[in-house]
Order: C-alpha cells, then sequence, then structure tokens
C-alpha cells in the first residue's frame, strides 16, 4: 500500500508512527510506502542552517491521556516530551482579584503509572515527534490545493504546481483549514471564529511566583495559574523544567529557564492579519483590559513580557462523516476543539492511534486466505472499513469534549457585574465539590479497547453503548 499524509503537524507525525508501528506487512512481501507532504519550507541561513521549523505556534498543554498515548507508542517518546516540557499536577484558577477558586487536578495514576499534564512550547513536543520519522518520509515545500478520485481508481492529492501523486490511502491531517475536507464532505463546512481571541508569548521563569523549596505545591496552589476575570482570561505557566525532584504528592522539577503567558478575550470582529500585527495597540489592549488585576505576574507581563503571537480560535463545525472512498480526515481537519478543551494534542494523538489500530486490523483480513484462496476482504474493502469504524468510534467522544469546552469558553468573554460574580460563585462550588474522578472520562479512554468494542458491534449498537457508558 501507498499513504498520503497531507501535514506535518503533530497530527500527521503521529500518524506516521503509529501507522509505522501498526501496520501488517502484506502478501507480497514488499514494505508500505507512507509519505508526508508539508506546505511549508523551513528557511535557512546562508550557512544552509536551519532557521525555522514547520511548527509554528505558542504554548499548550497535553493532558495525561495524550501523554499516555505517547508512551503507547513509544516509552522513549513519552519521555523526551516529557523532559523538555514541565510536568504539573495541578493548575490554580483565581479570580481578577486575587482570590483561588479552586485547583484542579491534572494528573492521573489509575492505569498504574503517574501521567501528568505537560506544559510545553507546541515546537518542543512536534521536534520531539518529528526525530522519530526519518528525514525521507518528509517531504517540505510542496503545498497540496485539494484531492480527486484518479483514473486507476485510487485517492490522487494535487499540488499547487499542477503536479499530482495517488495512494490507497490519503489522510487529511492538515489542519483547521484542512483542503483535504472538502473532498470528504464538500465546501460548506469551513471553520468559524467563536468570538474569542488570544494573544500570548513568553518571559523568563524568573517572573513567576517562587517555588516552595521542596517544590511541593499543596492544594489549591500549583505553578501554573488560570485566572477569570470580567474582561477575559490570563493564564501564565512554567514551560520547561530544571533538575527533576522526587516523585512526593504534588512535587514537580524545579523552573527551567522559560515560562510562558496567555490572554484570551471576546473579540466580535474576526483578527484578519495576525501575522503582522501591531504589538504596540496589542500592548494597549492588554494594560487596558486587565490594568485592575490584582495579581504582580498578570502586571509584569502586560508591560514588559514579550507577545509572540495573536490567534483567533477557530471550531470546526459538526462533520457529517471523517472520511470519502480512501480519504480520512484526522484531527483538526476532523474537529477543531476550542483551546479551553486542554484536548486538543491529545485528541490528535488518539486519533492516529485509533486510525492506525483499526487500519492494521481490517488489512489483516485482507492479507488472510479463504479456502477458496481470496482474501476475506480487498484492500480497498478493508481501508474502507477501518474508516467507517475510526469515525464511529471517535466522533462521539470528541463532541462531548467540545460540548463541554464551549460551556467553560463562555466564562472567558466579556461580562457584566452579575455575570462576573456568577462565573466566580459556579467555580467556586465547582472546584470545592468537584470528585477527584471527574475527567475519569478523559483519562482513563483506552484506544484499543474501544477499537475491539467497535470492530465487535454493528455502528448503531456501539453508539448505544457508548452514550450508556457515560
Amino acid at each position: 500500500m501507498k499513504i498520503i499524509i497531507v501535514g506535518a503537524g503533530i497530527s500527521g507525525l503521529a500518524s506516521y508512527l503509529n501507522l509505522k508501528k501498526f501496520l501488517p506487512e502484506p502478501l507480497s512481501g514488499e514494505p508500505h510506502t507512507i509519505i508526508i507532504y508539508e506546505s511549508h519550507q523551513p528557511s535557512k541561513d546562508d550557512a544552509g542552517n536551519p532557521t525555522s521549523d514547520i511548527s509554528a505556534g505558542g504554548g499548550l498543554g497535553v493532558s495525561p491521556n495524550g501523554i499516555s498515548e505517547l508512551e503507547k507508542l513509544d516509552p522513549e517518546l513519552r519521555d523526551a516530551v516529557v523532559a523538555q516540557g514541565f510536568p504539573t499536577r495541578g493548575m490554580q484558577m483565581r479570580n481578577s482579584w486575587g482570590w483561588i477558586l479552586g485547583c484542579v487536578d491534572t494528573s492521573y495514576s489509575g492505569s498504574g503509572k503517574l501521567q501528568q499534564t505537560v506544559m510545553s512550547r507546541r515546537q518542543g513536543i512536534w521536534k520531539c515527534l518529528k526525530d522519530k520519522v526519518p528525514s525521507d518520509a518528509l517531504i517540505t515545500g510542496r503545498k497540496v490545493t485539494g484531492v480527486r478520485r484518479g483514473e486507476n481508481g485510487k485517492s490522487t492529492v494535487v499540488f499547487a504546481d499542477g503536479q499530482t501523486d495517488s495512494a490507497d490511502v490519503v489522510i487529511g491531517a492538515d489542519g483547521v483549514k484542512s483542503v483535504i475536507k472538502d473532498f470528504v464532505v464538500g465546501d460548506g463546512y469551513q471553520p468559524h471564529y467563536e468570538g474569542l481571541a488570544g494573544v500570548g508569548g513568553w518571559m523568563p521563569s524568573s517572573k513567576l511566583p517562587s517555588q516552595p523549596e521542596n517544590c511541593i505545591w499543596k492544594a489549591p496552589n500549583a505553578p501554573v495559574v488560570m485566572t477569570f476575570g470580567a474582561e477575559g482570561f490570563f493564564g501564565y505557566s512554567p514551560a520547561d523544567s530544571g533538575k527533576k525532584l522526587s516523585d512526593a504528592e504534588f512535587a514537580l522539577p524545579e523552573y527551567g529557564s522559560e515560562a510562558m503567558w496567555w490572554s484570551s478575550f471576546e473579540e466580535t470582529e474576526e483578527p484578519k492579519d495576525t501575522k503582522n500585527f501591531d504589538k504596540n495597540l496589542i500592548r494597549e489592549q492588554l494594560i487596558e483590559r486587565h490594568k485592575n488585576w490584582k495579581d504582580p505576574v498578570v502586571q509584569d507581563c502586560i508591560r514588559n513580557a514579550e507577545i509572540s503571537l495573536f490567534l483567533p480560535s477557530w471550531v470546526t463545525p459538526e462533520l457529517p462523516k471523517w472520511h470519502n472512498d480512501g480519504v480520512v480526515l484526522i484531527g483538526d481537519a476532523a474537529h477543531a476543539l476550542p483551546t479551553s478543551s486542554g484536548q486538543g494534542v491529545s485528541q490528535c494523538l488518539e486519533d492516529a492511534h485509533a486510525l492506525s489500530y483499526l487500519l492494521a486490523h481490517y488489512l489483516r483480513s485482507s492479507y488472510v486466505k479463504t479456502t477458496q484462496d481470496t482474501p476475506a476482504l480487498t484492500e480497498a474493502e478493508a481501508v474502507e472499513l477501518a474508516a467507517r469504524k475510526y469515525t464511529t468510534m471517535r466522533k462521539p467522544r470528541v463532541k462531548r469534549i467540545l460540548h463541554q469546552a464551549q460551556r467553560m469558553a463562555g466564562f472567558k468573554k466579556k461580562q457584566g457585574v452579575i455575570g462576573q460574580w456568577f462565573t466566580y460563585l459556579f467555580l467556586k462550588i465547582l472546584f470545592k465539590f468537584m470528585p477527584a474522578s471527574w475527567q475519569n472520562y478523559l483519562y482513563t479512554y483506552d484506544v484499543e479497547a474501544e477499537a475491539q468494542r467497535v470492530i465487535g458491534m454493528a455502528d448503531e449498537e456501539y453508539a448505544k453503548a457508548y452514550a450508556a457508558s457515560l
């Protein structure tokens, strides 16, 4: 088989690695061909040294279920991601007056091994994945403009220069503004701006609140701070770590050199130019929004910290399907989630695992001969069945996460006095009485167990079983 992956972000790289891990060897003995096409061309200086990477973006957090996915894929990969970031077991929630509303546990050990949320530069996680992908499997500077059905019955990707390439499977990992999506569902499902924008950047970790001497944070205190106010939302966190310490309760690494900050706010008009924005104007707006907030770290950030990013928040409308005739959508191309979900990277990793596992399962059937010496399935039938089961399995989980995130995103929009007090009261009660197991549906999800369930059930039966398990 030949498989083309469009997009070399986290989804595309994770898809490649999972496919290489799970796909069975075909009867011919010839290895599968897997190619990643990426439109971005890393720039180089006069000496030929790279001056930019494919991955852009700011900071993020990878939740315990995402870290668990990395470990299942490759323990060395998981360790590399943890080592380059800052693992944390908790996030402190505040209001703009500095009152602590509570602490959210961001770790999970139900599987027998502690997995913590890892705060990091997006680029750092991307590089850990890229280092595992052979250089000849990733072709940069090749912009895909669409996909069509070829004369040989295979899917054909079309490049900006008019050239084409065909494959048995095309995986659209090309993000929220996916061009592959148009082949799958038509052009009526463009991402929509959800009325929130964000700015963010970097600062020295010395600007953060001092860590306890033993680095043990007792809840509701935590090194990652999220603040809700009438004018929006502000967060800050360590972005990397120094020397690792003991694994005691809420023990964390020492700070590394870098910290990250981000601010989300309501912006009715969609920002048009998010690359060449006026940093002085953004800083004036930051100061105006947050000038009365009591946290000294926030005050230092809005006046002095580096401003690196200005990003509108895009959400993909619910798609009627994620696959069509050998073409499958994955990650943000299928379901861009709001930043308030905290699950963007983790769901991409789950998608890649699920699709590869199911594809491998059904391809094995196509490589097994029956007594009539014919395959139980053709390769094309195996691909179609795997894609359908992948969609059946993944859509309800992502939909649930989306709905919960949209409720939380509302707290980041501008509010009047009554709305502000309602938000603080609601969050205070939520964090005080929230059971420790409230996020178990996120962290206990087992991709391969769910894949086996969906394999053994009719699609409608699985949908009912999944709904009953919530």
